[in-house]
């Protein structure tokens, strides 16, 4: 936990209250804006929880993710001499191989996690489908369509979802998941205090970077396009970076987020808020 607080600048009472989440409700989803390091804060805290890196996988959701990617599903299979034969058969997907390793005797006491990054970019209803059920009546054996095996959800399977709330088109989740996560909020309030932590241990003379970034939060006043931390943090901030960061990633991002309102976009100019607020010398 000391690694995982260093490692994030995220407080250790908010580390803790979400491994407690994770721990009782064994599904959850970080929610917020781009940048706000949804992910790496769920790697860390599924690092911690299972304390073996093989444990713990990562995938992905998109539009044209299925049911058969992550449950099980028909695959083609060539056969016979020289691969001259298409055949089909049952393979498991990704979260069923999970579970059978997670039920094996000698696995039934470590925990095995799942992290689903931008789990709202998919049909979720339509790719967890028996899930559904599954995740809610844990241990509890449910038939599959095609193998007619049964899918068990053991206790000691963790889901992390990962969820950006800029994408609105995609931000409205099936109403029967949503119940059986616990949904975390990760706002650049809750998470304003990492940036300025970061860069007075690491770029102390850019920590004034912080406050800028807090001020154009507050300009732009919704929490769900706010701008994240982690556009600054992992590399040497200077102040030509900081040109380039704004200039090629912040405002081509508040381009999209103001696409109707470009009449604001002159006021979020680095060179403007530097003129009109915070200074480099703070």
């Amino acid at each position: 936990m000391d690694d995982a607080v260093r490692e994030t600048y995220v407080s250790k009472d908010s580390m803790e209250e979400w491994l407690e989440l994770l721990s009782e409700k064994r599904q959850v989803i970080f929610y917020g804006p781009p940048g706000t390091g949804k992910t790496f804060i769920a790697q860390r805290l599924a690092k911690i929880l299972t304390q073996h890196e093989q444990h713990v996988k990562l995938i992905q959701f998109h539009p044209s993710y299925t049911y058969e990617e992550f449950i099980e599903g028909l695959r083609p299979e060539l056969t016979g001499e020289e691969n001259q034969q298409l055949s089909v058969k049952v393979e498991p997907g990704i979260f069923s191989m999970l579970c059978d390793e997670a039920r094996k005797p000698e696995n039934q006491e470590k925990s095995y996690i799942l992290i689903i990054d931008e789990i709202n970019r998919a049909n979720t209803a339509k790719v967890f489908g028996e899930l559904l059920y599954a995740l809610e009546y844990r241990n509890t054996p449910v038939p599959l369509p095609y193998s007619k095996k049964k899918l068990i959800v053991p206790d000691n399977i963790y889901l992390i979802g990962t969820m950006n709330t800029t994408d609105r088109s995609l931000a409205q989740i099936d109403f029967a998941l949503r119940r059986r996560f616990q949904f975390i909020p990760f706002s650049t309030k809750e998470t304003e205090s990492v940036l300025k932590n970061y860069l007075l241990d690491n770029e102390p003379e850019m920590a004034w970077v912080a406050d800028l970034v807090n001020k154009v939060n507050e300009m732009i006043d919704d929490p769900d396009i706010s701008i994240g931390h982690s556009y600054f943090i992992g590399q040497e901030l200077t102040m030509a970076k900081l040109k380039r960061i704004w200039k090629y990633q912040i405002m081509p991002y508040l381009e999209e987020c103001f696409v109707h309102d470009r009449q604001r976009l002159e006021q979020f100019q680095l060179a403007s808020l530097l003129e009109t607020g915070v200074e480099e010398d703070e």
